[in-house]
């Protein structure tokens, strides 16, 4: 499912491929233990730096799809996206949602003169992953599903089209030596108090389309994630689930960006929409209730008709329409954050159009959204405080500090979302730059990666207020975090 990756990639704000800065570090409501990322494992680390043996039984996070994670509120878990291989068809059906599996089966008729037809046309394919590339966007993933099972049931009738190819032999190979089987995406919740081993809890998994970046509600048993779907052109949904993984609903269909938050009534979300097509940078920023007071989900705003139309049903627990709170410019990769006041954070560029010739200067600034979205204001830093990208920040627990990393350099900065002051907590050094997303320990203390000025190796640092830096990885093997910086060669540019 390599075409979902780099759909994925197109598409959604996030940091895929170590191209931009990714999350590395989770640390718990309490923030009495994280879980980390190191080089291509997830660990449990304890407020010391300790790490723990690897999480999930050891299995590789080097292919995962967008790979984030979210704590439950009371700290004893949290939910994933993952993804996995899976031998066989009939192993793969019970795990894949009943609707992908007949997609699938329904497709299998048409699935050897779709490869005959792609291999007319292209003579040099040279790999299974090409061969599946080279059909239209919408009959990928089940084109790719479809001569998995076959290649299972039909080997013989797969394997006489495959060898019309130039390299059919080599394709035929990788099928046999494992390309044949599948990859499926799934959420699922790690509790940390069961016993070692246990296998997480499945919520949802799928084989044609992709769950990614779960983010649990802060007060009801539900979270909200995206849903990669492969019947269209690079579509994203936004979805809302049960913690149990009963109950699932849509909450808006085509959103634009992976930047999302809930509000903290834990029933209430912030996401982006596009105002036009592809990778406009010109978004506008909505509201919209998802979760009932009770934590239960929101009923479909159409009911089903037995002429087959929809009716639209007006009622308390009914999905509402979105509210547009805001229209901004945002940068490449943006991020929306939801503050305990209720008011939401986001960067966006200053101006006013139509601008007479070339326009104005830009230079991103941080900017609120009042609780009630009757105003928009800026957070009043100095000119040339904040760094020319605002692509990667986090808020700080409390929403008083925002913690600011600049993807060209490995600087990092704090500001304070009252007065705008702003603080470099750790200077850049030359021909370095920061591969990983800060995560604040507690409100007044943040996780970070940097350079050690004794070994000049990446670590962990961890800034309190008031208190400096310090290493609270000195612990862990040398090159543990070598990738958490990159240092860049001579003859790239910054």
């Amino acid at each position: 499912m390599k075409h979902i990756a780099r759909c994925c990639c197109l598409v959604l704000a996030v940091a895929l491929a170590g191209c931009f800065p990714e999350e590395r570090v989770w640390w718990s409501p309490q923030g009495d233990r994280a879980v980390v990322r190191v080089r291509d494992r997830l660990h449990l680390m304890s407020a010391d730096g300790t790490l723990s043996a690897s999480l999930l039984g050891g299995a590789s996070v080097k292919d995962w799809i967008a790979l984030t994670l979210s704590w439950l509120p009371d700290g004893s878990g949290f939910v994933c996206g993952r993804s996995r291989k899976v031998a066989g068809w009939e192993a793969t059906k019970k795990l894949i949602r009943a609707d992908e599996v007949k997609r699938i089966e329904d497709s299998l008729p048409a699935v050897m003169p779709a490869l005959e037809a792609v291999i007319a046309l292209n003579k040099d394919l040279s790999g299974f992953e090409a061969l599946v590339s080279s059909a239209p966007n919408q009959q990928r993933a089940v084109l790719a599903a479809g001569a998995r099972v076959l290649f299972e049931t039909r080997r013989g009738e797969v394997e006489r089209v495959l060898r019309k190819l130039g390299e059919g032999e080599k394709i035929i190979a990788e099928l046999a030596g494992g390309a044949a089987e599948f990859e499926v995406h799934e959420l699922c919740v790690v509790r940390l108090d069961e016993r070692v081993g246990a296998e997480p809890q499945s919520l949802v998994c799928m084989l044609l389309s992709a769950p990614l970046m779960p983010r649990m509600s802060p007060r009801h048993a539900a979270l909200a994630f995206l849903e990669l779907r492969d019947d269209a052109d690079e579509v994203i949904d936004l979805k809302v689930m049960s913690l149990d993984g009963k109950a699932s609903l849509t909450v808006e269909q085509d959103v634009s960006t992976g930047a999302f938050d809930w509000m903290p009534d834990g029933r209430a979300l912030v996401f982006t929409r596009s105002m036009g097509k592809g990778d406009d940078s010109i978004q506008s920023i909505r509201r919209i209730i998802a979760l009932q007071e009770n934590g239960a989900l929101m009923k479909p705003r159409h009911d089903a008709q037995p002429d087959g139309s929809q009716l639209k049903v007006e009622a308390p627990d009914r999905l509402p329409e979105a509210e547009t709170l805001a229209l901004a410019i945002m940068p490449a990769h943006p991020t929306l954050r939801a503050l305990p006041d209720g008011r939401v954070l986001f960067a966006s560029q200053p101006v006013t159009l139509p601008a007479a010739g070339a326009g104005p200067e830009l230079a991103p600034r941080l900017y609120l959204i009042a609780k009630d979205g009757g105003a928009v204001t800026a957070i009043p830093t100095a000119p040339g405080d904040l760094p020319a990208d605002l692509n990667f920040f986090v808020a700080s627990p409390d929403g008083k500090r925002i913690a600011v990393v600049e993807e060209g350099t490995d600087a990092l900065a704090i500001v304070e979302v009252s007065n705008g002051r702003t603080e470099i907590i750790s200077a850049p050094h030359p021909g370095w730059h920061c591969e990983t997303v800060p995560s604040w320990k507690s409100t007044t203390e943040l996780a970070f990666a940097a350079l050690d000025e004794k070994t000049k190796t990446p670590r962990m640092m961890l800034w309190r207020a008031g208190g400096g830096v310090r290493n609270i990885t000195a612990q862990w093997p040398a090159d543990a975090a070598s990738d958490w910086l990159t240092e860049r060669k001579s003859n790239q540019v910054p």
